[in-house]
C-alpha cells in the first residue's frame, strides 16, 4: 500500500482477503514536505486556479493527516500489523533485501 488514498480502503480489502494469505506492506514517506509535494502534483488542475498556493498547501497537508489517521484506524480495526517501510528506504539495497526476505519467509509460513 503506497498511495495514501488507499488508507480509506484498508478495512474492505482486509475483509475481502481474509481467507487468503496476504502480506500487507505499508509505505510512507520520511519527509512530510515530500508527501505534500507529491499529493499536490496529483491534484486536478482546477485547484491550481484558486490563485492561493498557501490554501492548496493547507488543503493537502490536512488531507495527508487524514490519510495517516485513516491508515492507523484501518489497520487497528482490521487487526493488521503491516510491514512498515518508508518510500525513501525502498532505494537502499539493505531494505530491499530485508523486505524480500520477510515476504518470502511469510509466504513459506502460509504455504
Amino acid at each position: 500500500m503506497k498511495d495514501p488514498r488507499m488508507s480509506f480502503l484498508i478495512e474492505p480489502w482486509s475483509l475481502a482477503t481474509q481467507e487468503h494469505s496476504v502480506n500487507w506492506i505499508y509505505i510512507r514517506r520520511e519527509n512530510r514536505e515530500a508527501s505534500i509535494s507529491s499529493l499536490i502534483k496529483m491534484l486536478p488542475a482546477k485547484f491550481f486556479y484558486s490563485g492561493d498556493p498557501d490554501a492548496i498547501y493547507r488543503l493537502v497537508s490536512n488531507w495527508l493527516e487524514a490519510f495517516h489517521i485513516a491508515s492507523e484506524l484501518g489497520f487497528h480495526k482490521s487487526n493488521l500489523n503491516p510491514y512498515c517501510i518508508t518510500y525513501e528506504s525502498l532505494f537502499s539495497k539493505k531494505r530491499l533485501d530485508e523486505l524480500s526476505k520477510n515476504t518470502i519467509s511469510k509466504m513459506k509460513l502460509h504455504a
